[in-house]
């Protein structure tokens, strides 16, 4: 100071904080992934209460492995953090053999860094501990009375899980290690070893080399490199990538400082320069062929045909599912296959399924499946004492693995370096390396998951096979709506093996997918759009998926533009909007054609708990109002969406409106693409008893009889509980 005066405790915290910022905020970034609320805690808990096997005996089928790499992966990131937060401080701890040579700030912001990612790490293991015994699964809990229990749990029974043992390690590690540190044990180690040659490159280069190789496993990402992401989970995958984010940037900090060059600025800004001209985009919807030619059936000629594999008369089925990331896909999949091997007679009839986002991903699971497992019989029993069959032990076995750790993989190895890289040109119709997409490694993590469930070729399977089925070949029943939202113009953009386009004349914000390849037609033309790329089910299901963070925008190039999709929830949650433009379609070309429409019977797949959401008591900061209004709107649109379906019910335009529906009873169901062998469970138990309580009896008729019946009465509370207030939370 000019003044000569001491520096004051502001001046020094400025200082400091001045100079190791970076590992600083990374620790603070990683700290709230892994202890706070929200989508990212959620996922890191659901992954930890993954290691348990059986919830009755949670130390019988622990996952001690995957403890041991992810307790490794931590110690690794928090070392590196601490050994550069050292080093933008002026200290080399290599050379640092005593406590006393670092000053109190040094050792402070060091302390930050090193024990950050421990303590977040321990209250994730709490929380997983709390997930496992249900306590956070009521809706009117709060953090006081989770806190309340928790203690108590731990009183009573201190090691009823192993999550309190790890939470215990999560905090004693870390100052055992650093007691080490600074002994003279370590002192005497560091004599005989440290000035190795070997020690010394062993700690400069095994970090980088152990990133480089994972970058190369992923980014190709073969089976094996699928399950060496699922066995090491998304934490150890996370805490590998941010040690090496964090060394670099803090060696390019170091090294601008010494030569006096902007070296880290220039960095960082590498991606926003790149992304500012246009070379960004690495994420186009992966096409499965060329363009081809596929004439598609209209949807009344897709009934029409539908009709004479039965009798005309005979009612059909229309599905609805709705999106809610892999607990949707679980339980639509579920659904789906357990009615399929309860009652294939009913399920023969299902003529057509809308969904969106993960119930998407369901159903397109469930659809393909029936190409490798036809249905077969006459039975119908959906009691819930029966089993589960062979198509629902399949479909549950798919989608309870862990499908979000090759996301993470591609995500924080490959794609990472292709940040900083251009990756397309503006009027590109393919990235320079497709392979870096991370929405490759969830698709891909799909297929695999499919193929094995049904023990087949994946190279054979329906589930990567054709979108829109090969030239000649007739779609077949049940024919997939998958529904999806168009960034510039918000609209809905539909997938199907259908010909959607002559909807567009009274639903003009409904979109046949493959129309964006056909040029426009004159108005007195029948529209037909039978030329696009070939793209395979489980691309178009996933980009229906397409939610922020986990999975970006999804780019096609036609028509000389480039349109980018997104999750189809945005613009209607609920797969009903499209299902009510698909009604009144096929209700209007039977009286045009002079005939009578098949009676229609209604099933919706509810996947989201029901709250009623009550005004805030309080102003959020940070504007976050407005966010939750635009989260909301997107809630309120499903509420109108099945507020017109239940109307079209009770005025009797359809024969039977039924819902299955998920509830949070003492398990959390999150959302993303991890979940646990409680929550995986829980659905399934909940699939089930739904089912069986919309078509009770035996051999239950697909259109209702008369107002009395118990699933009246479940259908006409449903309805009342949704006018009570939105559907869902933000």
């Amino acid at each position: 100071m000019s003044s000569g005066r001491p520096s004051t405790v502001y001046e020094n915290l400025q200082s400091h904080a001045g100079l190791a910022w970076y590992p600083i905020s990374i620790s603070v970034i990683m700290f709230c992934l892994f202890s706070t609320f929200g989508l990212a805690a959620g996922q890191v808990q659901e992954a930890l209460s993954n290691y348990v096997g059986d919830r009755t005996h949670p130390w019988a089928e622990f996952a001690w492995g995957r403890v041991a790499i992810t307790f490794l992966a931590i110690f690794v990131f928090a070392s590196t953090l601490r050994y550069w937060t050292a080093r933008l401080l002026d200290q080399d701890l290599r050379n640092v053999h005593t406590l006393s040579a670092l000053t109190v700030w040094q050792r402070a912001f060091m302390g930050i860094a090193w024990y950050a990612p421990w303590i977040g790490a321990a209250l994730s293991f709490v929380d997983a501990e709390l997930a496992l015994s249900g306590a956070q699964a009521e809706p009117d809990r709060n953090f006081a009375q989770d806190l309340v229990d928790l203690s108590a749990s731990l009183v009573q029974h201190p090691l009823q899980t192993p999550f309190t043992l790890l939470a215990a390690a999560a905090l004693a590690l870390p100052v055992l290690f650093v007691a080490a540190w600074w002994s003279p044990l370590y002192r005497l180690a560091h004599g005989l070893v440290g000035r190795w040659t070997v020690a010394r490159a062993i700690h400069d280069w095994a970090l980088p080399a152990i990133f480089f190789a994972l970058t190369a496993l992923f980014l190709f990402m073969p089976a094996p490199a699928i399950r060496l992401a699922r066995e090491t989970g998304p934490i150890p995958l996370i805490c590998v990538s941010f040690a090496v984010i964090t060394a670099a940037g803090s060696y390019l900090i170091d090294f601008g400082r010494r030569h006096g060059l902007p070296a880290f600025a220039l960095a960082a800004l590498a991606p926003m320069v790149v992304g500012a001209i246009g070379l960004d985009d690495n994420h186009f919807i992966r096409q499965r062929g060329p363009m081809q030619t596929v004439e598609r059936p209209s949807l009344p000629e897709a009934l029409r045909r539908f009709e004479t594999a039965g009798r005309a008369s005979d009612p059909i089925i229309l599905v609805s599912s709705e999106g809610g990331g892999i607990r949707s896909a679980h339980f639509t999949a579920t659904i789906l296959a357990r009615f399929a091997d309860q009652c294939p007679r009913l399920a023969r009839r299902i003529f057509l399924i809308s969904a969106v986002s993960g119930g998407a991903v369901g159903a397109a699971a469930y659809r393909a499946s029936l190409e490798a497992a036809p249905l077969a019989g006459d039975a119908c029993d959906l009691s819930i004492t029966r089993p589960a069959g062979a198509r629902e032990k399949a479909l549950a076995g798919m989608f309870s693995r862990d499908h979000l750790s090759p996301v993470i993989a591609k995500e924080m190895f490959p794609e990472l370096i292709q940040t900083f890289f251009p990756a397309s040109l503006p009027n590109s119709a393919a990235a320079f390396l497709p392979q870096t997409d991370r929405q490759l490694g969830f698709e891909l993590s799909l297929e695999q998951a499919f193929a094995s469930s049904f023990h087949i070729d994946p190279a054979r399977s329906a589930f990567s096979g054709s979108m829109f089925g090969g030239p000649g070949r007739e779609p077949a029943a049940p024919h997939l709506l998958i529904n999806m939202t168009e960034v510039s113009s918000g609209s809905v953009f539909v997938a199907s093996p259908l010909d959607l386009a002559d909807l567009r004349e009274r639903y003009n914000w409904l979109h046949d997918f493959r129309c964006l390849w056909s040029a426009p037609q004159e108005k007195t033309e029948a529209p037909r759009c039978n030329q696009s790329p070939d793209y395979r089910l489980s691309t178009m299901a996933a980009t229906s998926a397409r939610f922020p963070l986990i999975s970006p925008a999804g780019s096609v190039r036609a028509q000389n533009a480039t349109f980018r999709f997104v999750d189809g929830g945005y613009f209607d949650n609920s797969g009903v909007e499209t299902l009510l433009g698909v009604i009144d379609h096929l209700r209007r070309d039977a009286r045009a054609s002079g005939g009578a429409a098949p009676p229609i019977a209604v099933l919706h797949i509810d996947s989201n708990p029901y709250r009623q959401r009550l005004p805030v008591k309080w102003r959020l900061d940070f504007d976050i109002h407005e966010l939750q209004a635009v989260l909301a709107t997107r809630e309120e649109r499903v509420r109108i969406s099945l507020s017109k379906l239940t109307n079209m019910y009770q005025d009797r335009s359809i024969c039977s409106l039924r819902f299955v529906e998920v509830s949070e009873d003492r398990v959390p169901l999150r959302l993303g693409w991890i979940l646990s062998h409680t929550a995986a469970n829980a659905l399934e138990a909940q699939a089930a008893s739904q089912l069986a309580a919309a078509f009770p009896g035996e051999r239950p008729p697909i259109c209702d009889g008369d107002g009395s019946s118990e699933m009246h009465e479940a259908t006409d509370r449903y309805a009342e509980r949704l006018a009570l207030g939105p559907v869902g939370g933000p």
